[in-house]
């Protein structure tokens, strides 16, 4: 597959979208609301596992300079961490924003965003 500009923005868009849903306690209800999918919490969880944070792809790694990328392994890591500690299955989304270790995933995905240009747009 090419790496075109267009794909370099659109995976930077996606991981910026991705990781202000997953800050924002509020945003994640609307989505629910929104989105009739099975599991709101599972696919919040999926999106940054499967499909989002790629760190090796070529694609990725021309979407964020290199300080951003660490900030974006720092959150990595603290989700994956704080995911350790929530419930398998996972609970319901009002369940799921009772766990601190939600709430550890939300700070740390606002503290990601604080590192990456351009991202409260």
């Amino acid at each position: 597959m090419e790496i075109t500009e267009e794909l370099i923005a659109a995976t930077r868009v996606n991981i910026l979208d991705l990781l202000r849903l997953l800050s924002d306690l509020e945003a994640q209800l609307d989505y629910e609301r929104t989105v009739r999918i099975a599991s709101v919490p599972a696919e919040l969880v999926c999106s940054w596992f499967d499909d989002g944070y790629q760190p090796t792809s070529q694609t990725f790694q021309r979407a964020f300079g290199a300080a951003e990328r660490a900030a974006l392994a720092e959150f990595h890591s603290l989700f994956e961490s704080a995911c350790s500690e929530l419930p398998n299955p996972l609970p319901g989304l009002m369940d799921l924003h009772k766990h601190t270790a939600w709430g550890r995933i939300c700070t740390g995905a606002r503290r990601a965003l604080a590192q990456l240009p351009n991202a409260a747009a």
